[in-house]
């Protein structure tokens, strides 16, 4: 994972540093949306697991810098929309399925929680309830490594 991210980091730095070379009068904000999905095989970043919902459980492969959390039906780095073998995209997971089994995702950025929905989930060990009854849909980030396991999600 450290590899990667210093590969990322470079790559990074090396468009940026060639940007500025040859187009000095236009700058480019790389900093408002964080790299989608930079690894390369199962297991490498964070895994979202639909366990035991019967309802389908959105994610995403890109998250915007700064804010833990975002309000809405879909980040602003989601620019493909639906779409399991692109960057920049959400999908659904049924139950049983894993982003670990998906190679667009191996790197998941978030997770959704739908308005009135309620979700009970595991994230790294611990045990989470996110009731969004009477409020907008959220996303949460997850990042690197991080493990979640949904078992309840009811609306």
């Amino acid at each position: 994972m450290i590899k990667t991210l210093l590969r990322a980091g470079a790559a990074m730095l090396a468009s940026a540093a060639f940007a500025a070379f040859a187009v000095p009068a236009q700058a480019t904000d790389v900093s408002a949306v964080e790299t989608a999905g930079t690894c390369d095989y199962s297991g490498c970043g964070g895994i979202v697991w639909n366990f035991g919902s019967s309802k389908y459980v959105t994610v995403a492969n890109c998250w915007q810098a700064g804010s833990t959390t975002y309000y809405g039906e879909k980040p602003p780095c989601v620019t493909n929309g639906y779409q399991s073998s692109m960057r920049n995209a959400m999908w659904w997971l049924a139950r049983g399925e894993a982003t670990d089994d998906l190679p667009y995702y191996y790197d998941t950025d978030a997770f959704k929680v739908d308005a009135g929905c309620v979700m009970k989930y595991i994230k790294d060990g611990y045990n989470y309830t996110r009731d969004r009854r009477g409020l907008s849909s959220m996303w949460e980030k997850i990042s690197d490594s991080t493990s979640v396991r949904v078992d309840s999600y009811t609306c």
